[in-house]
């Protein structure tokens, strides 16, 4: 038995041990031996893009999640050295502090130009996250996507992100992390529409203690 405490301290003095350790570390439900060289980069790589998967409440996002260790569970891991893509499936739970997700399948990646991706699937992908003003943002979806080329993360297939009592819904919420920008469509690729009413619905709920009404930005941030 691991010392939870002891073992994670070890990692963040010794960021190699954690190559070397990587099976035990994510705590796969079925163990096979995993050979992975100290030259491929994928603490870097994954650690980088699983903190995205909750990109969507990230601007207010708890500030002491950043500096927790990530757990990873899930039934297989596959990684391609040469092609630096790290694949996990089956009942994939990824946690950081207040942050949860839960997937069919996470696979991070890298490209040659050091773009880096993160892709889940799940039915749905699922995630939550408490926020500094107390609220929690919570999302769902058949697919997640993230790329740092073009900078969005993009939600996809009866997505919903709700902050608080603040609800935003359609078949594909974007969110670009470099302008700030949200936005939402009721139809998918094919053209026909996953959610029941066929359009976006937002809910926005009055802001406690009343206001002037003169700001009426939606606020999922």
């Amino acid at each position: 038995m691991i010392n939870n405490s002891k073992y994670i301290l070890k990692l963040i003095q010794h960021p190699r041990s954690l190559i070397y350790s990587l099976p035990t570390w994510c705590r796969l439900r079925r163990k096979s031996p995993t050979s992975i060289s100290d030259q491929f980069e994928y603490k870097k790589i994954l650690c980088w893009c699983l903190s995205l998967c909750f990109i969507s409440g990230a601007a207010n996002a708890l500030k002491t999640d950043a500096s927790q260790p990530i757990h990873i569970d899930a039934d297989h891991l596959t990684v391609d050295q040469k092609n630096m893509v790290t694949v996990f499936t089956g009942n994939v739970v990824i946690s950081q502090g207040s942050m949860l997700a839960h997937a069919s399948l996470a696979q991070a990646s890298q490209d040659k130009d050091g773009y880096k991706t993160i892709h889940m699937t799940g039915s749905p992908v699922t995630f939550s996250q408490l926020n500094d003003d107390g609220d929690k943002t919570e999302g769902q979806g058949n697919v997640f996507d993230y790329n740092t080329k073009n900078n969005l993360a993009v939600l996809t297939g009866r997505a919903r992100v709700k902050k608080g009592d603040n609800l935003v819904m359609g078949d594909k919420l974007t969110y670009n992390t470099q302008t700030q920008i949200y936005s939402a469509n009721s139809n998918n690729a094919n053209g026909v529409s996953t959610t029941k009413s066929g359009r976006v619905t937002v809910i926005l709920q009055p802001q406690k203690g009343g206001g002037n009404g003169s700001d009426s930005t939606i606020k999922l941030q």
